[in-house]
Parts: C-alpha cells; sequence; structure tokens
C-alpha cells in the first residue's frame, strides 16, 4: 500500500527549525548579562511602562538574534532583525570581523527607537547587543573553537551575573559622540576578555569535567557593564534630534 507522506505540523516544523538553527556554540550567559545591565537603568520604571512585556523579551529572547541567522522564530523572521542595506550580510562574530557590525546596528536600534514600536525596537536592540556581547566571550578573543570553545564560554556560574553597584555611563550626548564613545568602549572590552581569554585556555584545555571559571565571570561582568552603557546611551539619545550620520531619521519614541 502507498504511504502518504508526512508533514509535520507548522507548529512542531517551526520547533525543529528552532532546534537546527541554534548553534552548539554559544556565549551562554547573553540573557543574563542583558538583564543584569537593564536592572541598572536608572528610568527603569519609564521603560517598563513604555516597552511592556518587550523590554523582558531583550533579554529573553531578542539579544540571542545573532544566532538565529535564516531562523524562523514564533512571531518574526529573525533575517529581518540582521540584514538591511548597512549590513546586507551575515557577519562573523569573531573580531576583527564582528566590529563591522557596530555603526550600522548602533544607527538602526537608534532609529527604531525614534520612529518605531517597542517591539521593532525591541528586536533591534537585542541584535546590537548580541554582537556587542559576542565580543566579551574569552574563546572568541583568543580565536579558539572547538570543545575549547564550549568550556570557554559557559562554564560560570551564571546566577552571579549582577552589576546592581553599577551606574551606567553616557558615551556621547549626540549620535555622533555616542558612535565614537562606543568603538572606544568596544576596545576597552576587547583588551579587557584578550587578556582573560588567553589566560584561560590553558585552565581549561586541562580539565574533562565542568569546573566553574572566575575568569569567564569577570568576562561575563564587564560585558554587562557595557551593555548597561549602551543601553543608557540609546535610551538617551532616541529623544535627541539625530545628526547627519548613517541615515538616522527623527522621532519620538512613545
Amino acid at each position: 500500500m502507498r504511504r502518504t507522506p508526512f508533514f509535520p505540523p507548522l507548529s512542531l516544523l517551526s520547533l525543529m527549525l528552532l532546534f537546527l538553527s541554534n548553534p552548539a556554540l554559544a556565549w551562554g550567559p547573553h540573557t543574563e548579562i542583558t538583564r543584569a545591565a537593564i536592572a541598572v537603568q536608572p528610568n527603569l520604571p519609564e521603560l517598563k511602562k513604555s516597552f511592556g512585556d518587550e523590554l523582558d523579551r531583550i533579554a529573553k529572547d531578542y539579544c540571542w538574534m545573532g544566532d538565529w541567522r535564516e531562523s524562523v522564530r514564533p512571531d518574526h523572521y529573525a533575517d529581518d532583525y540582521l540584514l538591511f542595506p548597512n549590513a546586507p550580510d551575515h557577519s562573523s562574530h569573531m573580531p576583527p570581523e564582528v566590529r563591522r557590525t557596530y555603526k550600522p546596528f548602533f544607527l538602526r536600534a537608534l532609529q527604531a527607537l525614534r520612529t518605531e514600536n517597542p517591539q521593532n525596537s525591541s528586536r533591534w536592540i537585542g541584535s546590537l547587543l548580541h554582537f556587542l556581547q559576542d565580543l566579551g566571550s574569552p574563546p572568541h578573543e583568543a580565536n579558539v573553537g572547538g570543545a575549547t570553545h564550549t568550556k570557554m564560554e559557559r562554564w560560570l556560574d551564571e546566577s552571579k551575573i549582577h552589576i546592581a553597584d553599577y551606574k551606567p555611563r553616557l558615551l556621547g550626548k549626540t549620535d555622533e559622540e555616542a558612535l565614537a564613545g562606543l568603538l572606544e568602549r568596544m576596545d576597552q572590552l576587547h583588551a579587557f576578555a584578550k587578556v582573560r581569554g588567553e589566560k584561560l585556555k590553558p585552565l581549561v584545555e586541562k580539565l574533562t569535567i565542568r569546573e566553574n571559571q572566575s575568569l569567564e565571570l569577570e568576562c561575563a561582568l564587564e560585558t554587562a557593564h557595557v551593555t548597561a552603557d549602551v543601553l543608557f546611551t540609546l535610551f538617551t539619545l532616541c529623544r535627541e534630534a539625530p545628526a547627519k550620520i548613517g541615515g538616522s531619521f527623527s522621532g519620538n519614541f512613545v
């Protein structure tokens, strides 16, 4: 008897695509880093009122956007927030190539904050944060792959990622100043993570059983500081008229 081909229901198919699209190698604490950075924003009550549930989704979902390329998510297509005229191709998340994402994604997130709804703004912010945070990943800075890569970015106690005493820094008062400040801040994160990545590599190579690494936690905490600075700068600048760089548009964020 001839069998009828089985086509999984759309919901099951979506789950299969999600599973296949998530890479094995990923800077584990994206969510915890982002939550810690959001928690120290000085205007947090206002942000919660403006963004609603989307604010938490920046941490829970959208900060993983960079790892979801060509992925069909339950409520959006990831590449809609990863590819656009100023970033027409997928970029590596390893330095130095990941650095080319900073300017276009920062300006695109700022444009969305000024002219689009909280959902779109949150998704563009998530894409930006993913690329920024990947620079703080120790194996990215040490240019390490394979099993050692996983050990170097997932062997940490994520429950310790809190920066409650940190006060976010404004990276610039205009779009142009903020971009310059962002690049300088990323240079600092690069130097911070590179030193620790090079120290961490020989330590974890010898281990066969997981042991949480303090050097990884240090990188995660510093990445949370940078994330807090970037969020504070975006939320501050979105109320200002844009400088004439990168194609930003004026508007009011509600």
